[in-house]
């Protein structure tokens, strides 16, 4: 029995895949193997020798998406829905991963669970969607809602900040906070929630007995939480250290309203994740030595 792991070229998906073990054998699919929009993809791949599906596929462009509505909601809304009927129909367990886009970002705190959702653009509205039909879901499942992704492949803050090293002076907002979060961490957070400190190949059904009783929306915290501008202040000097970069630009912190975008982004993005440690053991992250052993392996 195989893990397969939709949006398998994505930063996520791509650390999963290179989680791939005897005890944790994965199956990623890139979109041109797996459209999520397709239903007729999902009944291709998934059948009753599926442990369980790992959803990383969304529509992640949050700018574009105030002008492509539609296939925003088709990707993050309808896919999920049509994600989750086809594993309803062989009793699959199903881990999707979500964002901290649902929340406006007012909060004065974290954000717990069962904090309403509000989102306040596209994106945040289309994920916000798919996550509401997990309610009625009837098959073991985590919703895993994440912040602030940075990884190996694809476009990221880091990646950002590293291409813009070479410029005299940068503006970074300093008014957004959250908890920057490694793939590989998520990765690793995924693994151990669906198989633990198993020493035999995991089954559909060791599985579903792990998920059973803790299904539900869970959120994935990266410590310590800082601003864009505190953590490209971090980048910067870990880079140099790293010998990534010869030399640190001039950084100016701004507030959000001098670095207007398209789509609103929350101001607070702080994920509390007592529930993931209750349920499945799982502390908050230190996203500071996944930061270094990125920076060590673009050196």
């Amino acid at each position: 029995m195989t893990i397969l792991v939709t949006g398998g070229s994505g930063q996520v998906g791509t650390a999963l895949a290179g989680l791939a073990e005897r005890i944790f054998p994965v199956v990623a699919f890139a979109r041109d193997d797996w459209d999520i929009s397709r239903s007729s993809d999902a009944a291709r791949w998934i059948n009753a020798d599926t442990a369980a599906v790992v959803n990383c596929a969304a529509y992640t462009a949050v700018d574009h998406a105030e002008d492509e509505r539609d296939l925003a909601f088709a990707l993050n809304d309808a896919a999920t829905a049509n994600l989750i009927e086809t594993c309803e129909r062989f009793g699959t367990p199903l881990v999707h991963l979500s964002t901290d886009y649902v929340f406006d970002g007012t909060k004065p705190g974290a954000y717990v669970e069962e904090d309403a959702v509000c989102p306040v653009g596209v994106y945040g509205q289309s994920k916000a969607a798919g996550d509401m039909h997990f309610a009625n879901a009837d098959i073991p499942h985590v919703v895993l809602r994440v912040a602030w992704v940075f990884g190996s492949v694809g476009r990221s803050f880091v990646e950002t900040m590293l291409r813009l090293a070479p410029r005299d002076e940068l503006t970074v907002v300093n008014d957004q906070i959250g908890g920057p979060t490694p793939a590989r961490a998520i990765a690793e957070v995924i693994r151990t929630i669906l198989v633990g400190r198993e020493t035999h190949e995991p089954t559909k059904h060791t599985i579903a007995e792990r998920l059973r009783g803790a299904s539900g929306v869970y959120h994935l915290a990266s410590e310590p939480t800082v601003s864009w501008f505190e953590f490209a202040e971090t980048i910067f000097e870990r880079a140099r250290y790293f010998g990534v970069i010869e030399r640190v630009p001039r950084l100016l912190p701004i507030p959000s309203s001098e670095y207007p975008t398209k789509a609103r982004r929350p101001n607070n993005s702080r994920l509390a994740m007592k529930k993931l440690e209750l349920a499945f053991g799982i502390h908050p992250i230190d996203w500071r030595p996944y930061l270094d052993d990125f920076l060590r392996e673009s050196a």
